[in-house]
């Protein structure tokens, strides 16, 4: 499963995952995921990370970070 970040609330309720989007490999899942000057991130195996809206799970920007 390649969209494997999900937004949580404090309840435990899911209220998003991450756009999905083409990857270079058919099994691409993030890796990793991180805040940054007070933005979401998230990092594939492709070596690209994503900016994230974190209240609706929108890409924002791409960067190729490997």
């Amino acid at each position: 499963m390649n969209e494997n970040v999900i937004g949580i609330d404090c309840e435990g309720k899911a209220l998003w995952q991450i756009e999905k989007k083409e990857h270079v490999y058919d099994d691409c899942p993030y890796m990793n995921i991180y805040i940054k000057n007070d933005e979401l991130w998230a990092g594939n195996w492709d070596g690209n990370s994503y900016k994230i809206d974190s209240k609706s799970g929108k890409i924002i920007e791409r960067k190729f970070t490997k």
